[in-house]
């Protein structure tokens, strides 16, 4: 499997979707998610992924109008690749 960690000081929650994401359809393609785990605000995943899918982990926070930074660390027993994109929405 594979385990996907966060850390952020705003109580950052994320969501893992195959394929894509739709805002508007949130649950459509989500594979799992995780909420905050630690005092810092930090969720945990841990999940089985197929290879050579896309798959996209949407992070956001567990409060409305709350923003900040945070960090990703993803491992597994294969390679990952990590790209970021952002999104006001």
């Amino acid at each position: 499997g594979y385990i996907f960690t966060s850390k952020s000081y705003f109580g950052a929650v994320g969501y893992l979707y195959e394929k894509s994401f739709d805002p508007v359809n949130p649950s459509n393609n989500l594979v799992t998610s995780g909420d905050v785990v630690g005092i810092n605000g930090e969720f945990e995943i841990d999940v089985s992924l197929s290879n050579a899918r896309t798959y996209i982990l949407v992070v956001t926070s567990s409060q409305p109008l709350r923003t900040g930074v945070f960090w990703i660390w993803g491992r597994g027993r294969a390679p990952l690749t990590l790209t970021s994109s952002a999104s006001s929405s």
